[in-house]
């Protein structure tokens, strides 16, 4: 049996797997404790009444991710994971920039530290039940992904709001404190194309895809 959203014929297990999903989402709210992320057995195990084959259950997945049901991602580091709720993963990426208590720990200004946080503030940044210090490698996995922090080593992520606005500093930056291998190079263009971006909304460099939904 088929159904329709918006207009394209779905098969109806995927509706069903949506409901699933949103109840799993709301069981999660209810209990403080229980962050809205499933590994990947516990996923499976929860939706095997639904979709049992594993091959058709990755294509509902994929369905319900580029609607914005949830959240799951191919890269290697995340796939283990499924994001139940995307507000939850949308709060965790803006708890860097947007929490006064965090702005403290990233360094402003115009010195060689400009935009750096230190790997070791994340476990007062993710602290308690619902960020999980379990999941800390793929929170600066997922920092990364959408450029909210880019590691630059073991110890220092670089924040690119938190660098001066100027996209000429930008690259005057990355020349005067860091050695200039082709990756802090490409590195210091991509930022100054996204300030670019911010700077001139109509410019090449704009997008009109959503990043939470690119896996």
């Amino acid at each position: 049996a088929k159904s329709k959203l918006l207009d394209q014929p779905v098969p109806s297990s995927y509706l069903k797997l949506e409901e699933e999903v949103r109840r799993l989402a709301v069981l999660s709210q209810q209990k403080e404790d229980t962050p809205p992320l499933m590994k990947e057995t516990e996923f499976r195990d929860a939706t095997k009444h639904i979709i049992a084959n594993p091959r058709e259950l990755d294509q509902a997945v994929a369905f319900l991710h580029d609607n914005g049901i949830l959240l799951h991602y191919a890269t290697p580091a995340l796939n283990h994971l499924y994001f139940i709720d995307p507000q939850w993963l949308c709060d965790m990426l803006a708890h860097v920039v947007t929490v006064p208590e965090v702005n403290r720990f990233i360094q402003r200004g115009s010195g060689p530290d400009a935009g750096i946080l230190k790997t070791s503030v994340l476990s007062h940044l993710y602290k308690g039940k619902i960020f999980p210090q379990a999941h800390k490698k793929e929170y600066v996995e997922l920092l990364g992904k959408f450029e909210v922090a880019l590691l630059l080593d073991r110890n220092r992520l670089l924040v690119p709001s938190m660098l001066p606005s100027s996209p000429r500093y930008t690259i005057h930056y990355f020349n005067s404190v860091f050695p200039r291998p082709p990756l802090i190079s490409i590195l210091a263009e991509a930022i100054y194309e996204r300030q670019l971006e911010e700077e001139y909304p109509l410019s090449p460099f704009s997008s009109s895809t959503d990043p939470l939904l690119s896996r």
